[in-house]
């Protein structure tokens, strides 16, 4: 393991802590919610800046506007294929480097589905969320109502709505840590399936408890200092 992972990590857990702001999907409004759910679904097996700038980008707020859901769904999946096939310049790249969305037939269609799926039955996000007893509960209901959406991404949805704040975003990142530092001694098999996911994150959740540090800032800062110490092992 290399010495300073640890030591980098726990020193970033501070200043994520100082810098992270409470957030509750309760105040929220459902056309938030949705914006967050799609966004989620975009991140997808697509790198976090890619899927950020689409999910911010006009031409994907607009037809995704909540006075258009559910009115054509033809429509709204042939608009979102569109949108995310232009080009776009992405958070993070080279000035005047454009980018296009790695999947965008197949994410358009998740994003149908899942209106269908939530829109189309009466349902609202809100309501489904607030009908669960336990952030667990809530993550199974997202897998089961949002297509294209696993474990991890319906985590980063619970928790960048503030649902949850004691749940993992078990990314290849963090996966990757937890290797270096011996939590687990070889990759896991399918953390795409909720059993897997959660015997990992209790793994996570146990190594959270014993630095004293907040499940949600402990990942963010895996995430960051991983990202880091990648870059830097292909240079």
């Amino acid at each position: 393991m290399p010495s300073n992972l640890e030591p980098a990590v726990m020193r970033l857990v501070e200043e994520v802590r100082s810098l992270t702001h409470a957030r509750t999907g309760r105040l929220m409004s459902e056309a938030c919610l949705w914006n967050e759910l799609v966004a989620c679904i975009l991140g997808s097996n697509v790198k976090f800046e890619q899927a950020q700038s689409f999910a911010c980008h006009p031409s994907i707020r607009s037809c995704l506007d909540m006075a258009m859901v559910g009115r054509d769904y033809d429509t709204m999946e042939a608009e979102v294929t569109e949108a995310l096939s232009r080009p776009i310049a992405c958070f993070g790249s080279m000035p005047g480097k454009m980018q296009r969305y790695r999947f965008p037939a197949l994410r358009a269609k998740c994003i149908r589905l899942t209106a269908q799926s939530i829109y189309g039955k009466g349902k609202t996000i809100r309501g489904l969320l607030d009908a669960c007893k336990t952030p667990l509960e809530a993550r199974q209901q997202l897998t089961r109502n949002a297509c294209g959406i696993g474990p991890k991404q319906a985590s980063l949805f619970l928790r960048n709505t503030g649902y949850a704040d004691n749940i993992a975003i078990l990314d290849t990142h963090v996966i990757h840590y937890m290797l270096l530092v011996g939590l687990v001694t070889s990759k896991p098999k399918d953390v795409s399936g909720l059993p897997e996911y959660e015997r990992v994150e209790t793994t996570l959740q146990d190594y959270a408890k014993r630095l004293n540090a907040k499940l949600a800032h402990l990942d963010t800062a895996i995430w960051v200092v991983m990202r880091v110490y990648q870059r830097e092992c292909k240079a």
